[in-house]
């Protein structure tokens, strides 16, 4: 069984919070039929536009889970408070802070993003995690974030990704409402 550390929590919630940019990704259910090329291509653009568009504005996390994969149970993630905007341009910005293993985190940062599918893509842009108030990290400009989601039919947004570190796979699963 795996020891935590500090060593841990640093990338974990920075992979927790960064994620939380993605708060505001549409389903990407499209229509599949034998198009042009080009007409594939703007269709694609079209339905990006409009997704950004339906859901520029604030979302807000509800939930949080952080699965190991060594433990496959769900820890939930109960004292987080997180918000992140997107704007029409397709960028995002988040304000983050909560506690994990023991330390306190608090995240700022933004973005772009590109939607493919369901499957969201977050360039970061630049971002600073502050572990208890005096250690400062900062993200790597450009480095990118993968995650799939989701949206209900009441509008809630269901997030997962799947991160690395020493070894051990950990699933986020986030849901999220649009404020």
């Amino acid at each position: 069984m795996m020891r935590y550390t500090r060593k841990h929590n640093p990338l974990l919630m920075t992979a927790i919070l960064a994620l939380l940019v993605t708060i505001s990704i549409p389903t990407g259910e499209h229509s599949r039929s034998p198009l042009t090329p080009a007409f594939k291509s703007a269709l694609a653009q079209t339905s990006t536009r409009n997704d950004i568009k339906q859901l520029t504005g604030r979302w807000k996390v509800v939930r949080a889970t952080l699965t190991p994969e060594f433990l496959n149970i769900p820890i939930p993630i109960s004292s987080i408070d997180a918000t992140g905007w997107i704007s029409h341009d397709k960028s995002y910005e988040i304000k983050a802070s909560g506690a994990l293993f023991g330390s306190n985190y608090d995240y700022l940062g933004k973005g772009t993003l590109e939607l493919q599918g369901s499957t969201v893509i977050l360039t970061v842009q630049e971002g600073a995690i502050t572990i208890d108030d005096q250690n400062t990290k900062y993200d790597r400009k450009g480095k990118i974030i993968r995650g799939t989601y989701r949206i209900s039919t009441n509008g809630t947004m269901f997030m997962k990704t799947v991160k690395e570190n020493n070894g051990v796979r950990y699933t986020l699963d986030l849901e999220l409402v649009n404020t």
